[in-house]
């Protein structure tokens, strides 16, 4: 399994959470591995020597052929994988590699619906573009409206619900993503990622 999403919107807590419960389950954050490492050498080992079943592999767009790794692990040993990636192309292309392998689930940042019930404990129902065409929007959703503008400010962020002021950790959120996303996943040249900054300044202004 495959979890897509953006940097922040809680892969990771996810994947501890995880590794938590169940106590066949290896954590491990592949940013952290060396190049040209043998991920399959070190599942089979994991596996063999402390029965490890369920590997919860972090940010797999940092490996070299995750594709071809995660493809190995799935045919030859009995284990069960769940993957994420920040960096949705990598990741869509590794699916189409994994074939018939891997089942890919996004995960977003809070919807204004989610916002509402994390942050101000509002628990609202869906509204459908029919009942929106159709009949009156109660006063509830209305007065719910107070909250969109620091919805838009930093609170669709999961780790904002912590963090009065969420907008300098998306600064190095983003700097991240420059710095080592995109470049681990597209040949870039030195002198292009000072253009990509300028790029995200332009289009938040």
């Amino acid at each position: 399994m495959g979890i897509v999403g953006p940097r922040g919107a809680g892969k990771t807590v996810l994947l501890r959470q995880l590794a938590a419960a169940n106590r066949e389950a290896f954590y491990l954050s592949t940013d952290t591995l060396e190049s040209g490492v043998d991920l399959f050498g070190i599942v089979k080992e994991l596996l063999e020597r402390y029965a490890f079943r369920m590997f919860l592999l972090d940010e797999v767009h940092f490996l070299r052929d995750a594709a071809g790794a995660l493809k190995q692990i799935h045919d030859f040993l009995p284990v069960r994988v769940v993957f994420t990636s920040s960096v949705a192309l990598a990741l869509h292309a590794s699916a189409h590699d994994l074939a018939r392998r891997v089942r890919l689930h996004t995960l977003d940042y809070f919807s204004f619906r989610e916002y509402l019930g994390f942050r101000h404990g509002e628990h609202l129902e869906r509204l459908s573009l029919e009942h929106l065409l159709s009949a009156d929007v109660g006063a509830d959703y209305l007065r719910a409206g107070r909250y969109f503008g620091a919805y838009l400010a930093g609170g669709l962020l999961p780790f904002a619900l912590d963090e009065p002021d969420p907008l300098p950790l998306l600064a190095g959120t983003i700097e991240k993503i420059i710095e080592r996303d995109i470049p681990a996943t597209l040949r870039l040249h030195l002198d292009e990622i000072p253009l990509l900054r300028k790029l995200v300044a332009f289009v938040g202004r």
